[in-house]
């Protein structure tokens, strides 16, 4: 049974991507290698070849959201990272 520390933030990142096999693989490589465990992912259709794909997890603090934008924003065929983050 895995406990969530109070002090962690519910974050959503809303990402922008031009459509690609394995473009998912890599986001969620990325969460993993800061050790983020994902709580939800969804996509829903942006322009043409353009899904958004949101993330839901919970964040350690700002710095490590930081470290992870960036990283996102580093893949190919990311086109926008954008957060949405809960008290």
């Amino acid at each position: 049974m895995t406990t969530l520390k109070t002090d962690q933030k519910e974050t959503e990142l809303n990402i922008v991507v031009k459509n690609r096999v394995g473009i998912l693989k890599d986001i969620t490589g990325v969460l993993a290698a800061f050790k983020i465990n994902i709580e939800n992912v969804s996509s829903a259709a942006g322009g043409v070849n353009y899904p958004i794909i949101t993330i839901k997890f919970r964040q350690k603090n700002a710095e490590q959201l930081g470290r992870v934008k960036t990283r996102l924003k580093k893949i190919k065929g990311v086109e926008s990272v954008a957060e949405k983050t809960k008290p």
